[in-house]
């Protein structure tokens, strides 16, 4: 949204910016956490605002490990905001904060992150680059876990380019919804440790497994013995 004032005889606008909720977190039937968020930054810059273009340069071409000349073509670029780099590190982003450079803005986001990698990934499912649900539980139940986004209310002149030292309205986000399965992440752990085992020793000729980790009875595996070749 847009809004057109009128301050000091100059033409000002007010444009939206948005502030990504925290996705919620999926659960097991125990409260293990199964996916959760991992913070991470993205980090812009506005021409109209750098004060030191070199040290600008200099600062995020070690901190992201940027050709500079790639950093000074989008610093030279007059828009309103020009990204640099997404899904850059929190503490990364902390550093480059902590330098305080006119016209550099570090604005946190959220990943989805799984704490135990592949365990019950078809049942969880996973998201995309936009932190949405794809497939799975994710995308199910995606309108409960998304959450609402926040918003950041800037001024900016008649060229969209936002102005310093003025005041920010600021609508929070509201994170997603725990979603609490009935999966046990004690018995799906040893369930898949168990089937590799088995699929392991497959190999040898010596049995083969089936396993479905959606079936009622996580435990139960069912072996057959195969006759080697």
């Amino acid at each position: 949204m847009l809004r057109i004032i009128n301050r000091k005889q100059k033409t000002l606008h007010e444009r939206e910016r948005e502030i990504k909720a925290a996705r919620g977190e999926i659960i097991d039937r125990n409260g293990k956490v199964l996916a959760t968020n991992k913070a991470v930054c993205t980090i812009s810059v506005i021409h109209s605002q750098i004060t030191d273009p070199e040290r600008v340069i200099q600062v995020l071409a070690d901190e992201l490990g940027i050709e500079k000349e790639m950093i000074r073509k989008r610093i030279e670029k007059v828009s309103s905001r020009e990204k640099i780099k997404t899904n850059v590190e929190k503490e990364t982003g902390d550093r480059i904060r902590a330098y305080e450079l006119d016209g550099v803005k570090v604005d946190e986001d959220f990943k989805r992150y799984y704490p135990y990698g592949n365990l019950a990934s078809k049942v969880l499912g996973f998201t995309g680059g936009d932190n949405q649900g794809i497939i799975g539980l994710e995308v199910k139940y995606e309108n409960y876990l998304k959450g609402v986004n926040g918003m950041i209310l800037t001024t900016t002149d008649a060229r969209g380019i936002e102005l310093a030292d003025t005041l920010e309205d600021r609508v929070e986000p509201v994170s997603g919804d725990t979603l609490q399965v009935s999966l046990d992440y004690n018995i799906q752990e040893y369930a898949q440790q168990a089937a590799e085992k088995v699929m392991e020793e497959k190999k040898t000729g010596r049995c083969s497994c089936d396993f479905d980790p959606e079936s009622k009875n996580r435990g139960n595996l069912c072996l057959r013995q195969c006759s080697r070749v």
